[in-house]
């Protein structure tokens, strides 16, 4: 027998109680979920047969839309032979757990605004099921069935179909630093802001790779591949700072030219031993200084003492070309 019962009205959720069951059959196993009344034969006493599969149940979802408890609702649920009244009213009566579960922004009725039989309803908690978070509410739902008795079939898990924000932001970070490295950034400081972005994907993408793990969020290849890109592109870059002169500094100056070289005084032929100076007191000079004579064919003389004294002081000199 099901152990999962879904009291809702065709009018007010059929489209939300027909998910819900689907949902909760993939979780459960469709064996275990018990939706639509139209399951009684016919001549059988629906009363009896509501009471009998209420009865088998652990949990009563009883699904509430907007118009649930309007005016026009109202009356039906003032009518003894109402179905939804019939099925809450047996599973409060049997201590079952009774689950109100708001779809369509809905909100749980009041206790005045129920029958007598039907007060005790208003008091029990309610889970709230939105479309833009369906599969995580489903999720937490299941978990409180789960606490209730009933359990999924072979570790069955419902899945969310929203993909992870952090996965996105983790790519969009990715996305970033290529395009800054395509950029041409060379310097220092630019590869450190795209590193940051890069380690930025990674962390990211890793705890969006847990919220995936625990059925949190889908979108598992995004954050893998973020990953793996992230970590395969900050390896290539750290070794090319080491490459990379600092932002601040200028690049190397080349070197300067070489001197041209000194051309050699003008040659007038004397050969090498030939008087370029006779002796003479011509001054002080360091006797074997080597000085250029553009009249030596070797462009130099060296000075020579002549062996006498000056008059005025020191030695008599001349000169020989080399």
């Amino acid at each position: 027998m099901p152990l999962i019962f879904i009291s809702y009205r065709r009018q007010d959720a059929r489209g939300d109680a027909g998910r819900l069951a689907d949902d909760l059959q993939e979780a459960f196993g469709e064996e275990q979920v018990f939706r639509d009344i139209d399951a009684i034969e016919a001549g059988v006493d629906f009363v009896q047969a509501i009471d009998e599969a209420v009865g088998s149940s652990k949990v009563l979802l009883a699904v509430i839309g907007p118009g649930w408890a309007t005016e026009s609702e109202r009356r039906r649920l003032d009518d003894p032979n109402d179905f939804v009244r019939l099925e809450i009213i047996s599973a409060l009566e049997r201590k079952i757990r009774v689950i109100p579960v708001l779809v369509g922004d809905a909100k749980m009725p009041r206790a005045d605004e129920l029958p007598a039989p039907l007060a005790p309803f208003a008091r029990h908690q309610a889970h709230e099921v939105s479309d833009k978070r369906w599969k995580f509410d489903i999720e937490a739902l299941s978990k409180i069935i789960e606490k209730a008795g009933v359990k999924r079939r072979n570790g069955g898990r419902v899945v969310t179909d929203r993909i992870s924000r952090k996965a996105i932001w983790a790519s969009a970070l990715l996305v970033f630093a290529l395009a800054g490295y395509a950029s041409g950034v060379k310097d220092n400081q630019g590869l450190g802001a795209l590193v940051a972005l890069l380690l930025g994907a990674l962390v990211l993408g890793i705890v969006a790779s847990y919220d995936i793990a625990a059925h949190r969020a889908t979108g598992r290849w995004l954050a893998i591949g973020t990953i793996a890109l992230a970590g395969i592109v900050t390896l290539a870059l750290i070794p090319q700072f080491s490459h990379v002169p600092p932002f601040h500094e200028s690049p190397p100056q080349p070197a300067p030219p070489a001197p041209a070289p000194i051309s050699a005084p003008v040659q007038s032929g004397l050969t090498t031993g030939a008087g370029s100076l006779t002796c003479g007191c011509h001054g002080y000079v360091e006797f074997g200084t080597v000085r250029p004579n553009g009249r030596c064919a070797s462009g130099y003389e060296v000075v020579m003492a002549c062996g006498w004294a000056c008059d005025a002081g020191g030695m008599a000199w001349g000169a020989l070309c080399q």
